[in-house]
């Protein structure tokens, strides 16, 4: 009823590929895509050469500098002539610092009625931070003004004894020891010497003006401290 399934003979099978067929079929398929891919490799690298190229010549070139120069001019004429100063970056330097420090340390601690006014308030422009409300606390137990009044005569002159900059975990601080000497009606003096740690930053001034209210170097107290030495020792 069914046939008997017969085995394929040599003459019904595909006949087989040939070098040259396998050759004909990698250059029809297999030659594009290998081009493909060296062209994409080839422009990678090109690009990746030219960045390389274009970072190391901006490395390589000289760094552009804008020079500030004095000029002086002739009154009577209105001839300007260019002057050979340049005008550099300031850094302050330790000394600077110290300056302002000590100064702040002064007018914080100084009982003059011809100065009290004018030395609370450069005082109170210096300061930032905690320092402001540090500020007012010791001027509420000090009490100056009503020292004062109590008492017109009564002074308080500060004596600066030794000063040094210092710093510890990335803070600046200034380390004042200071003579006070007070005289009052009586004419007594009584001396004390007290330690004033205090932490500062430097904020440039952005205005004359505001150099002119604070100080040049934009010295600025942000913590401080006074104690008597013996307790500071």
């Amino acid at each position: 009823m069914f046939g008997k399934s017969r085995k394929p003979t040599d003459a019904s099978l595909p006949p087989p590929l040939t070098v040259s067929s396998q050759q004909r079929f990698f250059e029809a398929f297999g030659l594009p895509q290998l081009k493909l891919a060296r062209a994409q490799a080839i422009a990678v690298l090109h690009w990746a050469v030219t960045l390389g190229l274009v970072v190391l010549l901006i490395v390589l070139l000289p760094l552009k500098t804008t020079e500030y120069r004095f000029v002086s001019e002739d009154k009577l004429t209105g001839q300007v002539r260019q002057s050979d100063l340049v005008a550099r970056k300031f850094e302050p330097s330790e000394l600077n610092k110290l300056f302002e420090a000590r100064r702040w340390v002064a007018e914080l601690l100084t009982v003059d009625p011809a100065l009290l006014l004018a030395n609370q308030a450069h005082v109170t422009a210096m300061v930032r931070g905690k320092a402001v409300g540090e500020l007012r606390s010791w001027q509420i137990e000090d009490k100056p003004s009503a020292r004062l009044v109590a008492d017109p005569q009564f002074t308080r002159t500060v004596n600066v004894l030794s000063s040094n900059l210092l710093s510890d975990g990335g803070a600046d601080i200034a380390i004042i020891r200071v003579l006070l000497t007070e005289t009052g009606r009586d004419g007594l003096a009584k001396r004390a010497v007290k330690v004033v740690t205090l932490h500062y930053n430097l904020l440039p001034p952005a205005t004359l003006e505001e150099a002119e209210r604070t100080n040049a170097i934009g010295f600025t107290v942000t913590h401080f401290s006074i104690s008597d030495e013996s307790k500071a020792q």
